[in-house]
């Protein structure tokens, strides 16, 4: 809406049917934003990567996160896994420990000696004796290590807590 001020400048006004309309394009907006996310498309979802030999267990847990809303992407090798994380940033990685190639000690210390990569936290599930390999895993920098037997709520639990969320 324009108008005039008492000198006779143009003003350009702001009616409330605008705030009005203004707000409904608002909220049709995060209603469509809601409903790219049922579709399963990603929309600025926190990156989780999943780096462990066996497929069967990387499939359950992208199930698990994406359910929880974050973005999951799953991968067997830790090699490959150097290039796709400089890409895209994930901010948590998950990974076993014991797999062919590069295991998950010397994936953590790349990505701690790596500029792009060091204040990516790594957190560990493994199975094996969980003390003694969580205090290795602390000495190198993960975030944590648990077993593999996981209870589903408390890992997610502290993913949170890791990611900084509530």
């Amino acid at each position: 809406m324009t108008d005039t001020d008492p000198n006779g400048a143009i003003v350009k006004t702001v009616s409330e049917s605008m705030i009005l309309q203004s707000s409904g394009l608002v909220r049709r907006a995060l209603t469509d934003l809601a409903g790219l996310q049922d579709l399963g498309l990603q929309v600025n979802r926190r990156k989780i990567l999943i780096l462990d030999d066996e497929e069967a267990f990387r499939t359950v847990l992208a199930g698990i996160f994406e359910n929880e809303g974050y973005s999951a992407h799953a991968m067997e090798s830790k090699l490959e896994a150097c290039n796709w994380v400089i890409a895209n940033r994930p901010e948590l990685i998950i990974s076993d420990i014991n797999s062919p190639g590069m295991n998950g000690f010397e994936f953590l210390k790349w990505m701690k000696a790596n500029p792009f990569t060091a204040t990516t936290p790594v957190m560990f599930l493994t199975g094996y004796s969980v003390p003694r390999t969580a205090v290795e895993a602390k000495k190198l920098g993960a975030a944590d290590c648990l077993h593999k037997s996981y209870d589903i709520g408390k890992l997610l639990l502290r993913i949170r807590e890791i990611l900084g969320e509530k």
